[in-house]
């Protein structure tokens, strides 16, 4: 029988997850949060709608050096069968605000298709190649992710991040990230991304050529479909 971490957790430990984070789920099913619809339980669940919360969040954990892993949209991801012992976070932060004329400002949780119709109804473009693309803004900056041709790297602008080890928050800039092909040095420091702006272009086409070129492209991603 698996190893429940909920059930040889210290009683003051998951009422002090209850007292910080009353939305903490104990014994959640992972199979309905990926893309795959496969995964056991894990033994302790949040959805993360601040990003303020976070930092207190992984301090709990590493006070009582409680294992966690750190998630977006669930897109490609294959939770084992034997769930997950500790506690598993979903970002789901979801704000979109616009810097200025031409930059654009997502939390990690957004997902992609909303930055994409988000940044149209302001006028913006040069991020409609990203249609299709699947996963969270976050996801898409650690793995520098692209389709049809555009990168992250090609119009990110700045990010915040989230230090999980000091808790530190910085903003940096692009080159920060040493992008490389599907690839951030995040892979390596295991810092966390809260946000990142992207630098579009103000009504560069017109909304009508916009719309063409996403219809254009989801036709052609559709007859390339097996």
């Amino acid at each position: 029988a698996r190893k429940c971490y909920t059930c040889t957790m210290k009683k003051s430990l998951q009422e002090a997850f209850k007292k910080e984070f009353p939305a903490i789920i104990f014994n959640e099913k992972l199979s309905k949060y990926s893309t795959f619809q496969i995964g056991g339980t894990a033994d302790i669940f949040y959805h993360l709608k601040d990003n303020r919360e976070l930092p207190p969040l992984l301090r709990l954990c590493n006070t009582n050096k409680l294992p966690y892993f750190i998630f977006g949209a669930g897109s490609n991801i294959l939770f084992s069968d034997e769930g997950f012992r500790g506690l598993i976070i979903k970002i789901a932060t979801k704000n979109i605000v616009m810097e200025n004329d031409d930059c654009i400002t997502a939390d990690a949780g957004v997902v992609v298709a909303s930055l994409i119709q988000s940044a149209i109804q302001h006028g913006l473009s040069g991020i409609e190649y990203w249609v299709g693309l699947p996963g969270t803004v976050g996801g898409a900056v650690r793995g520098n992710a692209g389709c049809n041709g555009l990168e992250t790297q090609q119009i990110l602008k700045s990010a915040t991040i989230l230090n999980p080890q000091t808790f530190k928050i910085r903003k940096v800039k692009n080159s920060y990230f040493r992008f490389k092909y599907r690839h951030s040095r995040l892979k390596e420091t295991a810092e966390i991304v809260l946000s990142a702006s992207f630098q579009l272009q103000k009504r560069a086409i017109t909304r009508e050529e916009q719309l063409h070129i996403i219809k254009s492209l989801q036709k052609t991603r559709i007859s390339k479909q097996p």
